[in-house]
């Protein structure tokens, strides 16, 4: 069993509010980079902007 922990999210991002979505995003990365044990952090959107997957490894 690995110690692992990993985990993905999939989410919409709401009209009008791309850019505010990208703000927020930077800001979960930044903070990401300083945890401890973070092993992997990714970020895919959608290429209509639309929908977001996020998978994290720890």
């Amino acid at each position: 069993m690995s110690e692992q922990i990993t985990w993905t999210v999939e989410g919409q991002i709401k009209d009008g509010k791309y850019d505010q979505f990208l703000e927020v995003m930077q800001q979960l990365i930044t903070s990401a980079k300083s945890e401890a044990g973070t092993v992997m952090y990714e970020w895919t959107i959608s290429e209509n902007s639309r929908s977001v997957h996020i998978y994290e490894r720890y």
